[in-house]
């Protein structure tokens, strides 16, 4: 299960002197419940962590993108509400996750835009990985990358942009701007 494998790589990532992670989580046969699974591994390995469920419509359609902004949602509300009653000590957070933006549609950057307003969170994304997710940007929305996420309201000084191999000089100047 899920669970257990949460658990076998968090006792892992301690073992290797690791004491926090930062998960960008994918399973789209199992995405409601998906982020509390992880985290109840987390907890009761005692291991930080901030993790996110990795939104995308790369598998068609948008039903599981809007199941997997559903999904984030409803895990940084899990976090909020264990914060409130003070059940935990801060051990683990929430982003709102996205895979690669070549993989998400304008709509899903909506949703994504909606989340992020909604819980209070920054994205979690991959971005500029690969030459293609920038060729993909300029090719089918006549923008670069960060650009086409700033414009959605995505980078802010939460924002968690990973890689950014082949970012341009425009995308770095906003991701400097949005600390």
């Amino acid at each position: 299960s899920l669970y257990y494998s949460g658990l076998i790589c968090s006792l892992e990532a301690i073992k290797s002197g690791c004491t926090a992670v930062i998960d960008h989580h994918a399973s789209p046969n199992y995405i409601a419940g998906s982020l509390a699974t992880l985290r109840k591994g987390f907890l009761k390995a005692g291991l930080r962590g901030m993790t996110c469920f990795e939104t995308t419509d790369r598998n068609g359609g948008t039903r599981e993108l809007q199941q997997g902004v559903e999904e984030n949602i409803r895990f940084a509300q899990l976090i909020d509400e264990a914060k409130a009653k003070g059940s935990e000590r801060y051990l683990v957070e929430a982003h709102i996750g996205a895979h690669a933006p070549f993989t998400v549609s304008n709509a899903g950057l909506e949703m994504l835009a909606e989340a992020l307003r909604a819980t209070g969170r920054g994205l979690h994304i991959h971005a500029a990985e690969d030459r293609y997710d920038v060729s993909h940007s300029h090719d089918k929305y006549g923008q670069d990358l960060v650009v086409r996420l700033a414009e959605y309201g995505l980078i802010n000084d939460k924002t968690l942009l990973a890689h950014g191999l082949y970012l341009s000089d425009e995308d770095i100047r906003i991701l400097n701007e949005q600390d």
